[in-house]
């Protein structure tokens, strides 16, 4: 098949990267393969001040131009290509059959597009409302063919009176993140780990808060935290890794016991599987991934979102409690051991196979 995805631009986020990985798989299995991002950034009508909105995209699309490339090597360009047109249209891209909308600007230009460019789907990876709630609620009506990766997600459309989509969790490459031997450290030399993101939805303001009340009560307890950007509003006694290497990070991970996930909203969750791929013990809110995998007292320690108080409880028990967090990072790490690609690109590939071509 000639499958098109359509992504918002090529900074290598976690949801640009798991588009990357399906492409690659896709292309593996014989299928023809194209990823469409357009130079000129969406304007995705953050602020109510139009003047506002266009400088925001004009900055995106300086930003997408100098700043940032999709980093393939040789033997991946020949598996799929990247295109780069100035923006979606049915006259900048190729006939399909099947386009994938990957974000909710995205959206708007593959419900545009006429009946010769494939059949359309809409590749959801988060209930993407925070730019603007109201265009983003109004793509998940349109007539796209949903695939999501989380019940979470599904909740959310349900909600808002949309039409759920079909379900397929990610996967994880244990290969890249295993820890099979795991030290588990007393309390006077835990080290917890978190990601810095500066979305509120991230809820990285409850979970530093409840470290705080953590480390009034245990001077020796350690915070590392590791993100792309610059750090803003974090305290100094944390040690901040800014865009670690795969080894570095894998590294966190594995000398970590305690992973703190304080998420309000999230669409699936990558950190906290990487975490218990390497045995570290999650602490987390029910949303995103802990929905679908998480087991309360079982394999994570959950909260809901906001609950800073529960948050900070599961936290202390989990330094108090040797044992516990043992059991709760091996179950952790024996949950992960079921999620794997291979899963995933299998009813990926069903889904999309399971409509009529028109374009053979």
């Amino acid at each position: 098949m000639k499958i098109n995805f359509i992504i918002p631009g090529q900074r290598l986020t976690g949801g640009i990267l798991v588009i990357e990985r399906y492409a690659k798989e896709l292309a593996r299995r014989g299928h023809k393969v194209t990823l469409y991002a357009p130079w000129c950034a969406y304007n995705v009508h953050r602020s109510k001040y139009k003047l506002k909105n266009l400088y925001i995209q004009i900055k995106s699309t300086i930003k997408e131009i100098i700043l940032f490339s999709l980093k393939i090597n040789y033997k991946e360009k020949n598996l799929y290509r990247i295109k780069r047109p100035w923006k979606i249209s049915n006259q900048t891209i190729d006939n399909a059959d099947i386009v994938i909308a990957t974000a909710w600007p995205t959206a708007y230009d593959v419900n545009k597009l006429d009946e010769r460019k494939g059949t359309k789907f809409y590749f959801i990876q988060d209930f993407e409302i925070w730019d603007n709630k109201e265009l983003a609620i109004k793509t998940y009506l349109f007539n796209l063919k949903k695939i999501v990766i989380s019940n979470w997600i599904n909740e959310q459309l349900k909600y808002n009176e949309c039409e759920q989509g079909t379900i397929i969790n990610n996967g994880i490459d244990l290969g890249e993140f295993d820890c099979k031997i795991k030290k588990y450290n007393h309390a006077e030399n835990v080290q917890c780990l978190m990601l810095y993101h500066h979305l509120e939805k991230k809820g990285v303001k409850d979970g530093i808060e409840a470290f705080e009340r953590i480390k009034y009560k245990n001077k020796s307890v350690k915070l590392c935290m590791f993100g792309i950007e610059k750090r803003e509003n974090i305290p100094d006694y944390v040690h901040y890794y800014r865009n670690p290497s795969h080894e570095e990070l894998c590294d966190l991970y594995q000398k970590s016991d305690i992973f703190i996930y304080p998420s309000r909203e999230e669409g699936w969750g990558l950190t906290p599987i990487e975490a218990m791929a390497c045995k570290c013990a999650v602490v987390g809110t029910k949303t995103g991934c802990m929905l679908d995998i998480g087991k309360l007292g079982e394999n994570a320690l959950l909260s809901d979102p906001k609950d800073v108080d529960t948050l900070t409880e599961n936290i202390q028990l989990l330094i108090n409690d040797i044992e516990l967090r043992r059991k709760i990072s091996e179950n952790g790490y024996n949950t992960i051991k079921k999620l794997n690609w291979k899963n995933a690109f299998d009813k990926f590939e069903k889904e999309v196979s399971s409509v009529e071509i028109k374009n053979s």
